[in-house]
């Protein structure tokens, strides 16, 4: 059971920084599995969480349109 899932991203919950020459979008870890459970200390992340992560990427140029395209037309060929 989880008492709270985090859906988006909120304004004031992410940082943007640069670690060994990288640009990083970095948040909290909100979701993570409650003790006990099946996913205990496991990250969890909604749809909506993971859309919020590339609508950030992309808002911030970590991400571009066409790495999208590439990646998504990679997982429609996958396995």
């Amino acid at each position: 059971m989880h008492h709270h899932l985090v859906r988006e991203i909120a304004d004031d919950n992410y940082a943007l920084d640069v670690i060994s020459g990288d640009p990083v979008l970095v948040t909290s870890p909100l979701m993570v599995g409650e003790p006990g459970s099946e996913w205990e200390g496991s990250l969890i992340f909604t749809k909506e969480y993971l859309l919020s992560l590339v609508e950030l990427g992309l808002k911030h140029q970590l991400l571009n349109l066409q790495e999208l395209k590439t990646t998504g037309s990679r997982a429609g060929h996958g396995a």
